[in-house]
């Protein structure tokens, strides 16, 4: 029994074949994140107004699950920043009990949270954000201390190894440059990371936090060095 009465759920996608590869998903998306990315095309999730977003209760999350977990193979917890909410690991725990998978998308905020869960066996993957080199998280509305959260929270992930999870970054070309990429996947392989190393466009012609997605320019591919493999996504 969930020790909160209201979710920070906002909204809920009953169904994707995209967000978890090979798993018949919902979406939970939590209002609310540390970030402010400005390409973010989720704005609505992430500044938090009260009275502009109603949310779910967690009975109703429960009768969501309860309706569709026979249809269903995992919840894909995303937002906003799931981990920061208060009731998060509370949801897990509630979604682990109707038998379903869950993955987090996760900037990397909350590493006792994501410790605490991979030591209970609560999710199954993990998407970690990797938004920029440290001394251009500032682009990105981080705190001092965000950096440190982060990289306990790769820490864990590569420690445990009990969790398949994935790092990604997003390119946008007023951000980031490939020799940015290249620093960040040389620090990932320094890390102890040995997986893919994902990085994604920016949606295009979107309304975002505070910044264009005109394309200004291709991100050049070749001019990655990494000895991580790395995956391109549009």
């Amino acid at each position: 029994m969930s020790r909160f009465l209201n979710s920070s759920v906002v909204d809920i996608t009953p169904l994707t074949l995209l967000d978890y590869p090979g798993e018949l998903s919902a979406i939970f998306w939590f209002v609310g994140c540390n970030l402010r990315c400005p390409y973010c095309y989720n704005p609505q999730f992430v500044c938090f107004e009260p009275g502009t977003h109603s949310f779910f209760s967690i009975a109703s999350l429960r009768d969501f699950l309860r309706d569709r977990h026979q249809f269903l193979d995992a919840v894909v917890l995303s937002g906003g920043e799931c981990t920061s909410a208060p009731e998060f690991i509370d949801v897990c725990h509630m979604i682990a009990d109707f038998g379903l998978k869950i993955k987090v998308d996760t900037n990397g905020v909350s590493p006792q949270k994501i410790e605490a869960l991979i030591a209970a066996r609560k999710i199954n993957a993990v998407a970690l954000d990797f938004k920029a080199p440290f001394d251009k998280l500032s682009q990105f509305g981080a705190t001092p201390d965000y950096a440190l959260q982060w990289q306990e929270t790769l820490h864990i992930l590569c420690r445990q190894n009990a969790v398949p999870f994935e790092v990604r970054t997003t390119f946008h070309p007023s951000l980031l440059n490939e020799s940015d990429l290249s620093e960040m996947a040389q620090f990932l392989y320094s890390s102890g990371y040995r997986g893919n190393y994902a990085i994604q466009s920016f949606f295009h012609g979107v309304p975002t936090l505070s910044i264009s997605t005109e394309m200004q320019r291709p991100l050049i591919q070749n001019a990655i060095h990494s000895p991580l493999p790395l995956v391109f996504r549009p």
